[in-house]
């Protein structure tokens, strides 16, 4: 997913969603195995993160490249309770406005809502410590 938004921003911003620095993408379970594009962008600094990974980009995607479920959401992390409510957690360094956002957030609800359903990954969400990131 690409946010029309940020096409304007990245001379301000300069990608500071895929700088690292204390911080890393967290890979959904099965994600990267089950991928055919290349992952060469890609340093895994944590091969068994509660049944998924976390990884750091060397340097941005391309089409041609694989991107993780986290950076196509970002800044948005989202976060289902037991009791089926969803948290949205927006990245802290992203200087987009909420109103800049507003049909990225809807898409991300969507797709997660899919996602969700698999228990595995329902679990493994549960686990996670993100950095970096404030309830919206």
């Amino acid at each position: 997913m690409k946010i029309k938004a940020c096409e304007k921003h990245l001379g301000m911003c300069n990608y500071t969603c895929c700088s690292f620095q204390d911080n890393y993408i967290v890979l959904y379970p099965d994600e990267l195995e089950t991928t055919r594009l290349n992952t060469e962008h890609l340093k895994i600094i944590d091969d068994n993160y509660h049944g998924g990974k976390k990884a750091i980009c060397l340097k941005p995607c391309t089409e041609k490249d694989f991107k993780p479920f986290d950076c196509e959401i970002y800044p948005y992390f989202l976060h289902m309770s037991e009791t089926g409510e969803v948290k949205f957690l927006k990245g802290k360094k992203c200087p987009l406005k909420k109103k800049e956002l507003i049909h990225h957030k809807k898409d991300c609800l969507n797709k997660f809502k899919k996602l969700i359903k698999n228990q595995k990954i329902f679990e493994w969400q549960r686990n996670l410590e993100l950095i970096g990131y404030e309830i919206e």
